[in-house]
């Protein structure tokens, strides 16, 4: 049965060719589209700080955010 849907599907989308999703109506430049929006956000930097990788045998951020994923939604705890 799936091999038919799929091969009706490959034949329907040859049959009816382009479709679109969606479309939008042309816009004017980002410039002014920009001085048209209400809505900005400008601020200024206050701090820029360095992140220094991980001490060998120190999990990364990475691997300790997936880590939590992965027992999350198996309920077993990792550790490394």
């Amino acid at each position: 049965m799936p091999k038919i849907l799929l091969a009706f599907a490959l034949l329907a989308s040859q049959y009816f060719g382009t479709v679109l999703a969606c479309s939008c109506p042309l816009s004017s430049s980002p410039q002014e589209e920009a001085a048209k929006s209400v809505n900005r956000f400008a601020r200024t930097v206050t701090a820029i700080e360095t992140i220094s990788p991980p001490r060998p045998g120190q999990a990364s951020v990475l691997e300790v955010f997936f880590n939590d994923i992965r027992s999350l939604l198996t309920g077993k705890t990792i550790r490394r």
